[in-house]
């Protein structure tokens, strides 16, 4: 099979990580709880626009280099990639490449087939030229783990046959409740929960 896997929030611990790192450097005590967005820039900033310096100073610190990988992931990665294509699909951007590959080899070397990032009209990382459903339809994807919903509808609707998995980890996700799942879309909320159902896959096709 070929298994499509996003970073932020899902392998990595970015959501948790840059809320941190924002509180100390404007005398904060946001709390995680009260985002309603995966990047978490709706505690600090007005629009997405404001926060992209941000995020784009974050990247440059020893805090994202640092990150632990979410608990189970670099175990079931290892496993998965003996026996199945995988490949990162980020919405970062591209212009990102450098940072993002020194975390993912400093985990996972070797493990992915290509990591695929989406380009943007200018600089805000908030116009995409093409989208994660666009990349999982054009290297036909057949498993998607995301933990972005709005990501998972864009690519629901243009991948009908994709087995879609919205990662929630531990139901601690804000930014996805009370919200309904596209078709074929499943909610786990573990890396244990996603080897399961790759093995249920797996004897599927057997």
């Amino acid at each position: 099979m070929k298994i499509g896997i996003d970073i932020d929030n899902t392998i990595a611990p970015t959501f948790k990580t840059i809320i941190n790192y924002l509180n100390k450097k404007y005398s904060l005590k946001k709390k995680e709880v009260h985002s309603k967005k995966p990047s978490g820039y709706d505690l600090f900033h007005s629009d997405f626009n404001s926060f992209y310096n941000d995020w784009k100073e974050f990247l440059n610190t020893e805090k994202h280099l640092s990150m632990k990988p979410i608990k189970g992931s670099t175990r079931v990665i290892k496993k998965l990639s003996l026996k199945h294509q995988i490949y990162i699909i980020t919405a970062r951007n591209s212009k990102d490449k450098f940072q993002t590959i020194l975390w993912i080899d400093k985990h996972y070397k070797n493990k992915f087939e290509e990591i695929l990032f989406i380009d943007y009209k200018d600089n805000s990382g908030n116009q995409p030229l093409f989208t994660k459903g666009d990349l999982v339809n054009k290297l036909k994807i057949d498993v998607v783990i995301e933990d972005n919903l709005d990501e998972i509808k864009d690519i629901a609707s243009k991948n009908k046959k994709t087995k879609l998995f919205l990662f929630d980890k531990n139901n601690q996700y804000t930014w996805n409740k009370k919200r309904p799942l596209p078709k074929n879309t499943k909610k786990i909320e573990s890396w244990k929960d996603f080897e399961r159902e790759i093995e249920k896959l797996e004897h599927k096709s057997i």
